[in-house]
């Protein structure tokens, strides 16, 4: 990665137009600020009731900022933990679930898997390996 010195003439007062476009730029970026210090991803007052959620991002990673029904603030990684698909589609709201569209998996705002379709005949009883109650997806705090 080219070092900041080039990209940034303090005596001039002007940026490279390849911080906006450079690859090795963004990936720097990428570990050296959204990997490695808190992020803003929503404020409480967004939420304020049970079930409210936000989606937002953490660097490239898609997160669902939800209160849980005991009033608890959570952020998931939006994603199923089955294929991978985003199990919410809309960017506010109120729900007492989050069902992936792809295989219909469901969690609940606490995070936990909560319904799996076929769950008995397709997965032998045994949800990514490890049963279903109390399999939460990707939760971060």
């Amino acid at each position: 990665m080219a070092e900041c010195d080039e990209l940034v003439d303090l005596e001039h007062r002007t940026v490279s137009p390849r911080v906006f476009t450079d690859p090795d730029v963004y990936r720097a970026e990428q570990e050296r600020v959204f990997a490695r210090c808190w992020l803003y991803v929503a404020h409480e007052s967004q939420i304020p009731q049970p079930g409210d959620f936000v989606t937002n991002y953490m660097g490239e990673e898609p997160v669902i900022v939800c209160r849980g029904a005991e009033g608890r603030v959570r952020v998931f990684i939006n994603s199923c933990r089955h294929r991978g698909m985003r199990v919410c589609r809309t960017d506010t709201g109120n729900t007492r679930m989050f069902q992936c569209p792809y295989h219909g998996w469901t969690y609940d705002v606490q995070g936990r898997l909560v319904g799996v379709p076929q769950y008995q005949e397709a997965y032998y009883g045994s949800a990514a390996g490890g049963g279903l109650p109390g399999i939460d997806f990707c939760q971060l705090c």
